[in-house]
């Protein structure tokens, strides 16, 4: 009987080491205004990039589940009259239902990728004030999404 429960407590402690729930990752890898590369690293220590209107901004985004399959990728911005769209791989998208919406900017990956790279173009049209973009990324096991934001100040 002895052997039942420590049997029984060994399964109890293995299902619950198995789902780590390890909150997914987005990190900047690259940034380009009007075709020249800039340094991610000081853009990401003061969260600001210039830019005057008109300029052509690529964001390319390493995206991981951390171990965990990625469910959803959605980019928001405060601002309607940006142009922007996403370039991604489009056998990592999975198109089945209507969780995909390339209109919304979001993106639900097909079953098995961990990771992938996504890359945010936009044109900055008649823009006054400061631009905020917000990116989330969802994985598969856990109760957590990762967010990064990052702000364009606009020259005058």
């Amino acid at each position: 009987m002895r052997n039942i429960f420590y049997l029984v407590g060994c399964l109890f402690f293995l299902s619950a080491c198995t789902s780590t729930g390890e909150v997914p990752l987005i990190t900047i890898s690259s940034i380009s205004i009007n075709g020249e590369i800039k340094d991610v690293y000081s853009i990401i220590k003061y969260n600001s990039i210039e830019l005057n209107e008109g300029d052509q901004l690529e964001l390319t985004l390493l995206l991981s589940g951390n171990g965990e399959d990625l469910q959803t990728f959605t980019m928001m911005s405060d601002k309607e009259s940006i142009d922007k769209h996403l370039k991604f791989d489009d056998s990592v998208i999975s198109m089945e239902g209507n969780l995909t919406d390339l209109l919304k900017d979001r993106l639900r990956f097909s079953d098995g990728i961990k990771h992938t790279e996504v890359k945010v173009i936009s044109s900055l049209l008649d823009v006054d004030d400061d631009v905020i973009f917000a990116f989330y990324l969802s994985s598969n096991n856990s109760k957590e999404s990762a967010r990064e934001v990052i702000t364009l100040k606009i020259d005058d």
